[in-house]
């Protein structure tokens, strides 16, 4: 294994890492001029994120928990139909 193993779920993390930061900021500035306060467009980015997380963070831990053999696509799908 050794320090390839270390790194083997670093890519999932940083491709869900950044999708997830970017709705976070999207949905919060895109809130504030509407809703007037940052307090409560704080609470509703936080609450519609989480709704975009999840799903991103089951992705990337099936991903990284893959063992013997390369991630792909295909082997998360096959292990998302057997479970």
């Amino acid at each position: 294994e050794g320090v390839r193993a270390l790194f083997q779920g670093i890519y999932p993390r940083l491709l869900t890492y950044s999708a997830v930061k970017m709705s976070l900021f999207a949905i919060y500035e895109g809130c504030r001029p509407l809703i007037g306060s940052a307090a409560a467009a704080g609470f509703l980015a936080g609450a519609v994120n989480s709704c975009v997380s999840c799903p991103a963070d089951l992705i990337k831990s099936q991903l990284q928990v893959q063992v013997g053999g390369e991630c792909s696509p295909r082997r998360f799908l096959s292990s998302l139909v057997e479970e």
